[in-house]
C-alpha cells in the first residue's frame, strides 16, 4: 500500500463527501484512489490531493494532469508499475495537485480516460488528540480478474492511522458521489471487512465498481452499534474483468507456503519500491 508519508498523514482532514463520477467522454480508468491532506499554510482551505490511477495500455506519458501555473507534480517511478492482464495491459500513474478544499472538476489522463472529481472537505480537529482527523486510506490493487461461473473473494487493503474502524460501502449517486453507478447484483460487499465477493453470475466483460471507504470511531465493547456516523469518506474505483473459464473453478493457482504470510505489512516511503517473491502452484497456468 502506498500513500502520503506519516508526517503528512497526521494533517489529514475530515472528508464529508468525495466522489468520482462516470466520465463525460473517454473510458473510466481501470482503478483509482485519492488521498487528501490539508495545507497548514491556508488553514485547510486548500489541500494536497495524492492520486493513483491505473489506465489501460502501455506506460506512456499522459497529458492533462497538470496545467501551466498549477501547483502539480507527476511522480516518475524508476520502474513503472505495470501489468499484462487483462488484455492490452495496464500502467499505474501517480500525481499530486493542490486543490481547493471544496473542489469539483474533470481529471483527464491522456486522450482515452477522463472522469469528473468532486471534493468537499472540512478540517475537523479530533477531540482525543487535538489533531486533524486522518481519513482511511485504501491501497489500489491491480485490475481484478475472475472466471465466469467461478466465485472469487477480493479483500481490500485499508488503513486508518487513528485506529478508527474502517468500513466500505457502494458509492451513491443520490449523495453525488458518482453517476450511473448502481451496485452490480453479482457482487457482494462485506462492509465491515472491506471485502468483495464475486458470485460468478456475470457474463464475460469488464465492470466498474465504485466504493466509498469510511472511518468510524470504534464503539466501546459494551455498546453494539453498526450505524455510527462516519468521520470521513474516500473514493475507490475498481474494475472487475470476468473472463471465459478455460478450466474448472478448482484449477485456479494456489499460493505456496513460501510466500509472505497473510496480512503482512511492509513499511516503505511514498512511491518507493519494495521487491519480494510470491509463488503459485497451478497445473494449467504459470504466474510470473
Amino acid at each position: 500500500m502506498m500513500g502520503p508519508s506519516p508526517s503528512l498523514l497526521t494533517l489529514a482532514i475530515l472528508l464529508q463527501g468525495l466522489g468520482l463520477a462516470r466520465p463525460a467522454s473517454g473510458s473510466p480508468p481501470l482503478g483509482m484512489t485519492v488521498h487528501v491532506v490539508p495545507l497548514d499554510s491556508t488553514e485547510g482551505k486548500t489541500v494536497r490531493a495524492h492520486f493513483t490511477a491505473i489506465v489501460s495500455g502501455e506506460c506512456t506519458a499522459v497529458t492533462g494532469l497538470c496545467a501551466d501555473g498549477e501547483d502539480c507534480l507527476v511522480e516518475q517511478n524508476t520502474v513503472p508499475f505495470t501489468g499484462t492482464k487483462p488484455g492490452a495491459g495496464w500502467c499505474s500513474h501517480h500525481w499530486q495537485k493542490t486543490l481547493a478544499a471544496d473542489f469539483s472538476g474533470t481529471v483527464t489522463l491522456g486522450s482515452s480516460s477522463e472522469m469528473f472529481v468532486a471534493l468537499k472537505a472540512d478540517p475537523v480537529v479530533r477531540g482525543n488528540s487535538g489533531k486533524l482527523n486522518t481519513p482511511a486510506f485504501v491501497g489500489l490493487p491491480p485490475p481484478l480478474r475472475a472466471n465466469e461461473k467461478c466465485p472469487h473473494h477480493f479483500p481490500l487493503s485499508v488503513k486508518d492511522l487513528d485506529g478508527d474502524r474502517v468500513r466500505c460501502r457502494f458509492a451513491s449517486a443520490d449523495l453525488d458521489e458518482c453517476t450511473d453507478c448502481q451496485p452490480h447484483s453479482f457482487l457482494e460487499l462485506n462492509q465491515e471487512k472491506c471485502s468483495i465477493t464475486f458470485t460468478g453470475d456475470a457474463a464475460v466483460g469488464v465492470y466498474h465498481v465504485y466504493l466509498m471507504a469510511e472511518d468510524v470511531v470504534p464503539s466501546p465493547h459494551v455498546v453494539v452499534s453498526t450505524q455510527s456516523k462516519p468521520m470521513s469518506a474516500v473514493p475507490v474505483i475498481l474494475t472487475l474483468t470476468v473472463e471465459e473459464a478455460k478450466y474448472s473453478c478448482s484449477a485456479e493457482p494456489v499460493a505456496t507456503v513460501e510466500n509472505p504470510t497473510e496480512n503482512s505489512v511492509l513499511h516503505i516511503l511514498p512511491y518507493h519500491e519494495k521487491s519480494f517473491t510470491v509463488n503459485y502452484d497451478s497445473n494449467q497456468e504459470r504466474c510470473l
